[in-house]
């Protein structure tokens, strides 16, 4: 108990340090990014750049299962984040109509 103690009085410290245009982490179920903060409600409420939805204390419920919810980007989880970005657009990319130097290349940066 005493280590989500620790955490949740982290990430409240964190909410109010918050000011517009700062990049927060944001998950939605599936779904992760990186945001921008666009400002905060005079009762302490985030509202993120093109997004409907107000953050109370970094949540947002959608209906009784689904909740999407901020933290603090660290210099780790953007790295991680891009990293896996990195990863998804090599899958997706057609190999098949690259040149053999062109692959070459790739696989020498990959490995």
């Amino acid at each position: 108990m005493v280590g989500s103690e620790i955490i949740m009085t982290t990430n409240e410290e964190w909410l109010k340090t918050l000011k517009p245009g700062d990049k927060v982490y944001f998950t939605s179920g599936s779904t992760n990014g990186i945001r921008r903060v666009e400002r905060l409600t005079p009762t302490g409420r985030v509202v993120l750049v093109g997004h409907s939805g107000q953050f109370i204390d970094g949540t947002r419920k959608i209906d009784t299962w689904n909740f999407e919810h901020i933290t603090e980007l660290t210099d780790e989880l953007e790295k991680k984040f891009r990293d896996r970005l990195k990863v998804k657009k090599i899958k997706a990319h057609d190999w098949t109509k690259s040149d053999h130097d062109t692959i070459v290349a790739v696989y020498k940066i990959l490995y």
